[in-house]
């Protein structure tokens, strides 16, 4: 994470993209508010904006729909 950090404060946008990347990857609250901070960086805004739109999102609930389930599914018990 410390090498992130120091890409994220580089004077080279390309660094600063790929530590956009690597926060995304991380998903901490700090990982994330470096990201938010990286969105406002006129040369790499944009990505750092589609990197947090999952944030925005909240996390994903998946479900399963008891139609599709066959009445005799095979379980680990069987």
């Amino acid at each position: 994470a410390q090498a992130s950090i120091k890409w994220a404060d580089s004077n080279d946008p390309d660094d600063r993209e790929f530590a956009a990347w690597i926060f995304s990857d991380i998903a901490t609250p700090e990982a994330i508010n470096r990201r938010q901070s990286l969105s406002h960086d006129s040369a790499v805004g944009d990505t750092a904006k589609i990197l947090l739109k999952p944030v925005k999102q909240g996390s994903v609930v998946h479900q399963v729909d008891e139609d599709f389930v066959p009445a005799k599914a095979v379980t680990a018990n069987h």
